[in-house]
């Protein structure tokens, strides 16, 4: 107790050579060393406290009285899951299918973590879609459009024997002959095919068609030369596609269409150049499905 009260002095002297060695220019590193002290990382922990020339391991840089930047981000990935997490791996691209052949496109990848700096890997691209399969073609079947009886059906033809006009006269040969059920009574140009004669069937309705029988009856000579066969839905429609064609034989003209076909009105014309006359005692349209 007496000691320190008696050196008062000493202790003020004391004081005074402490504090000139905290500030002494001689033992207190500048600016620019403090700084060059500070080591440099990336993605390290803060830096050593203010003041203080050395650095922690991995600190980032520090500045005079200042604290170091925080640890850089990690790349690879977009938002930081907690540190440690896991990143996560991109779902697959969906698969799609298409009548053309699609391409399916690939999954993002994970996100990157704190704890692990790389993204989680891209997912893998959909499969490719099938193309479509074509359909095939239309059936047409004598169900679709039946023929009507007969008796609906009407006859027309570019010309006919006259005769006296009447049912007595072997030379009255109107087209209504070749429906009326009878080989005896006869259609017949009354003169010499020319190359331009026709005769046209009115079904009555739209109907499927797959033969054609045209039956001189009595007159096996009488048969067309050659002939065009048209089936339309137009009266006498001479523009439409010719359906078939060929050289007549004596006798009955039986004609096939290969596929059925549809129509209202069967026009054929006599397209030969020979003497006799072009007869029909009756004409038949048949549908059979093969």
């Amino acid at each position: 107790m007496r000691l320190l009260s008696s050196a008062p002095g000493f202790l003020a002297l004391g004081l005074v050579a402490w504090g000139c060695a905290v500030y002494d220019s001689g033992l207190v590193s500048t600016d620019s060393q403090l700084t060059g002290n500070g080591a440099d990382s990336s993605g390290g922990s803060s830096g050593a406290s203010s003041g203080s020339g050395a650095s922690n391991s991995g600190a980032g840089k520090t500045t005079t009285g200042g604290t170091a930047p925080q640890a850089g981000e990690a790349t690879g990935g977009t938002d930081a899951l907690p540190e440690g997490g896991v990143p996560s791996d991109g779902g697959d691209g969906p698969v799609v299918t298409s009548g053309t052949g699609g391409t399916g496109s690939g999954g993002k990848g994970g996100a990157a973590t704190a704890g692990n700096t790389s993204g989680g890997k891209a997912g893998s691209g959909g499969m490719s879609g099938s193309g479509g399969t074509g359909g095939g073609a239309t059936v047409v079947k004598c169900a679709d459009h039946p023929l009507p009886l007969k008796a609906m059906w009407t006859a027309t033809a570019s010309s006919f024997s006259k005769g006296d006009g009447t049912e007595a006269d072997g030379l009255y040969n109107p087209p209504a002959h070749m429906l009326d059920g009878s080989y005896t009574e006869r259609w017949s140009t009354g003169q010499a095919q020319g190359g331009n004669e026709w005769i046209q069937l009115n079904l009555g309705a739209v109907s499927t068609i797959t033969d054609l029988t045209l039956n001189p009856g009595n007159d096996a000579g009488d048969y067309p030369r050659s002939y065009a066969v048209r089936v339309s839905n137009k009266d006498q429609d001479f523009a439409a596609p010719v359906k078939v064609s060929g050289a007549g034989m004596p006798g009955t003209t039986f004609v096939h269409f290969s596929t059925p076909v549809v129509g209202q009105f069967i026009t054929v014309r006599q397209t030969g150049i020979e003497g006799p006359w072009w007869t029909v005692a009756e004409a038949l349209v048949g549908c059979t499905d093969p």
